[in-house]
């Protein structure tokens, strides 16, 4: 038969009722007997119906029998129904004709039952009766089984609320013991008060209603101490703390207040509290308090380190005995030493105490010495008593005048320097507490930072002290200035080009004060390069000194950002006065020298054509009068005539050379591609002979002479078909923009032989050619023609080094 869908709570309803296998009890079994004796039946049961079974909370009538399987129990279907469920005749009811309990012992024949459901609605089990012999059951018998059923809920119920009445006392007295016992377990100081109102209504008092143990701790006091008196009984003098008012505040507005007090009075020891206010009801509150002096001895020392941090570099002394000063007093000793560690020696570098016959300056030997202990592992040590059979023996014990010690290693560029120790002639109660031992390593790093800034303070004055040495042998004016004009630093030869001599006279100057004509000037070019970010460097101009001549100085001006941000420039300035004078006289010289050669070059012209016209001349003369002429004689007029041909070349070359110095040279855009194609043309018959390939890629365009660009492409092409020895030239031209270095880079490159290493910058020189050139034609002048060139297109003419497959010249347009 299957189970209603309210069955697991049915079930779980009555487990929690507690009467499955519980001990008979006198109030079931009379109203069975009272059912039996009713019904005139053999047998009256209570049955409770649980997964698998059924059992018998009364039994009268199956003497020995507790329970049976539910599989076969009557009561089974009885819970199911709504009213009393009834077999007169079990053989004659197929539901149960063939059940066990009616074929075989104890045959029943009649059953009725009644469920017994309680106020949730659940029915339990049944109030049943049972005959051996068929009989009827009217209307009225199922109206007496129903109430008597009835009853048995009622008794149901009230066991019910008898075991929860007694399961809630047991709650409430286990909830007070285990309230208190965590009350007790807390280190925290706990009060449970109630107030104690005036006719107003107003709290006038607090009755303790609860107290932990570690009120101990804190005021002496055990629970019974406290329990049962009022809060100025035991403390009057709280009445008049300003934070007294927080207890009724907290309860009128009924708000957590925390703060930090201050309390040493009525028997409790003095100490900064952590204190929490909370409402439990509106007459109820729990103070909870725990002690915050190390907290707070904490706090003020570090307040007082950090004030005292400022004259750790001007006056590194004080700043020691301050230190230890603050050390001592926040860990209630009386000695405090700073030392320097080294080679077993101990040397006092301060101390803090009187009376102990020790200076600043004195050496002991570090094992008569406490922090021998910290030296030996780097680490902090915390004696609380010599004496304490649980401390290390150590010969300095017998020694120093204390029985209490901590001392902490100080490093110095990670390095042991030596030790902070404090030392009081008295044991201490109590261990170091955890904010003692943090304190101290904090004092530790700050002495090895004083140490390291002191160190760093001399290295700095002696760098300063040899930077300006250095600086003022520079003869470069060397200007330090910030983003207003002002001048900040000066070195010798800056201080000379003012015609001054201390520092000082121009250090916090303004620029317009040492140079007012320039100082607008000056300040525009110094924030350009201060908002860019990047140096100017060989900024020319020209100055008068005071002897009346035309000066020139060339200055480099450099950005430079503090950590603050603040914005600085540095200005170097040389003079080259006297090498724009060699400049100009260069020039002149240059001049000079190029009109000469350009006259020479032109004038030579003249006769070398004449020449080269008279040897023509006899060598036709000779032919036509068909003279021969002796072997030798014939060799030297073919070395005449082969030398009159090279000369009449270089003079030719010599004269395009320096004729671009004399000449106005026209600047337009220029397709490069176009300039190569141009040469190409004009050198078919080299490219030819030289059985040569020419590649030209997309070349862009520049701004230039195109006349000029397509000579320089065709010295630079002929060279290449000049100095082919392979089988099949080939010649490249192509190009590459280079983003950072702002240029145009158009590369022409051969498969030929290649340039040596060595030879890669003479071959710009006049006149120079390779040591394998014997029988190239040619002078020597194309390149320096070529390189001439590309200067006067402010561009580079260059071997590439790393090209070993041949030559690879590149020409560089700057952008």
């Amino acid at each position: 038969m299957a189970h209603p869908p309210t069955e697991a709570e049915r079930l779980r309803a009555l487990r929690s009722a507690k009467l499955l296998d519980t001990a008979p009890d006198p109030r079931f079994d009379n109203i069975t007997a009272l059912a039996r004796d009713i019904f005139g039946v053999p047998v009256s049961l209570i049955s409770l119906v649980d997964e698998h079974r059924q059992w018998f909370k009364s039994n009268q009538g199956l003497e020995g029998v507790t329970e049976t399987d539910r599989s076969v129990a009557f009561c089974d279907y009885a819970i199911r129904s709504t009213g009393v469920f009834v077999v007169e005749d079990a053989l004659k009811d197929e539901r149960f004709a063939s059940n066990p309990l009616v074929t075989g012992e104890p045959n029943i024949r009649f059953y009725a039952g009644s469920p017994i459901i309680t106020a949730e609605g659940y029915a339990f089990g049944t109030l049943c009766l049972i005959d051996y012999q068929p009989r009827e059951f009217n209307s009225n018998d199922r109206q007496r089984l129903a109430s008597l059923a009835n009853v048995i809920t009622g008794l149901i119920e009230n066991h019910k609320i008898a075991r929860s009445s007694q399961s809630l006392s047991q709650t409430i007295a286990e909830s007070a013991l285990i309230n208190q016992m965590i009350l007790d377990s807390s280190d925290a100081g706990v009060l449970l008060l109630e107030a104690i109102r005036d006719e107003n209504g107003e709290p006038i008092d607090f009755m303790i209603l609860a107290a932990n143990e570690a009120n101990v701790n804190f005021n002496g006091s055990t629970p019974d101490d406290l329990i049962g008196k009022t809060l100025l009984q035991r403390f009057p003098a709280l009445e008049e703390q300003d934070y007294y008012q927080d207890y009724s505040r907290a309860l009128k507005e009924q708000i957590n207040i925390r703060r930090e007090v201050f309390y040493g009075a009525d028997g409790v020891k003095p100490h900064w509290f952590d204190v929490s206010f909370r409402p439990a009801s509106k007459d109820r509150l729990t103070v909870t308090f725990h002690t915050v002096t190390g907290k707070r001895l904490f706090q003020n020392a570090l307040e007082q380190i950090v004030e005292t941090v400022p004259v750790a570099a001007s006056d590194p002394q004080r700043f020691r005995q301050q230190i230890l000063k603050i050390g001592a007093q926040a860990l209630g000793l009386s000695h405090g030493f700073a030392s320097h560690i080294t080679n077993n020696k101990y040397e006092v570098l301060e101390l803090h105490g009187t009376d102990i016959g020790l200076s600043q300056g004195d050496v002991l030997s570090l094992e008569d010495t406490l922090c021998d202990l910290v030296a030996e592992d780097h680490k902090l040590v915390a004696l609380a008593d010599f004496q304490d059979e649980d401390c290390v023996p150590h010969p300095a014990f017998d020694k120093a005048p204390f029985r209490s010690y901590i001392g902490a290693p100080i490093f110095v560029q990670e390095k042991f320097f030596g030790a902070v120790s404090f030392s009081d002639a008295a044991p201490r109660a109590e261990p170091f507490e955890d904010w003692q031992l943090h304190l101290m390593h904090i004092i530790a790093s700050h002495m090895g930072q004083a140490i390291e800034l002191q160190n760093a303070f001399f290295e700095n004055r002696a760098l300063a002290r040899e930077l300006r040495a250095v600086l003022d042998n520079v003869p470069a004016r060397i200007w330090y200035k910030d983003d207003k004009n002002t001048v900040l630093r000066a070195n010798k030869a800056a201080l000379e080009s003012v015609n001054l001599s201390d520092p000082a006279e121009v250090e916090g100057k303004a620029t317009e004060d040492l140079f007012p004509e320039m100082a607008a000037k000056y300040l525009a070019d110094d924030l350009d390069v201060i908002e860019s970010g990047k140096a100017r460097r060989n900024i020319i101009e020209s100055y008068a000194p005071k002897d009346g001549k035309q000066g020139w100085i060339s200055t480099d001006k450099i950005p430079m950002t503090s950590r603050d941000g603040e914005r600085f420039i540095l200005a170097v300035a040389t003079d080259i006065t006297e090498l724009k004078e060699n400049e100009a006289k260069l020039a002149r010289l240059n001049d000079s020298l190029s009109d000469f050669a350009f006259v020479a070059a032109h004038d030579l012209q003249a006769p070398l054509r004449q020449a080269s016209m008279f040897s023509e001349l006899v060598r036709v003369d000779l032919e036509a009068n068909k003279v021969s002429l002796p072997e030798e004689a014939d060799e030297y007029l073919t070395e005449i005539e082969s030398g009159l041909k090279r000369m009449r070349e270089m003079v030719r070359n010599l004269f395009d050379l320096f004729r671009l110095d004399s000449e106005k040279i026209e600047m337009e855009p220029c397709e490069l591609s176009r300039v190569v194609a141009i040469a190409s043309s004009q050198l078919e018959h080299h490219l030819s002979d030289a059985n040569a390939h020419l590649i030209i890629d997309d070349l862009p365009q520049v701004t230039g002479n195109s006349s000029l660009l397509t000579q320089l492409f065709q010295n630079l092409i002929g060279n290449a078909c000049k100095y082919a020895e392979t089988g099949e030239l080939t010649i490249r031209v192509w190009a590459k923009s280079s983003i950072t270095d702002r240029t145009i880079n158009v590369f022409v490159e051969d498969n030929g032989v290649g340039i040596p290493e060595d030879a890669r910058t003479m071959i710009f020189e006049p006149f120079k050619r390779l040591q394998h050139s014997d029988g190239i034609p040619g002078a020597g002048i194309g390149l320096s023609l070529s390189r001439k060139i590309c200067a006067l297109h402010n561009a580079d003419l260059s071997v590439d080094p790393d090209f070993n497959s041949g030559a690879r010249f590149i020409v560089s347009f700057r952008i």
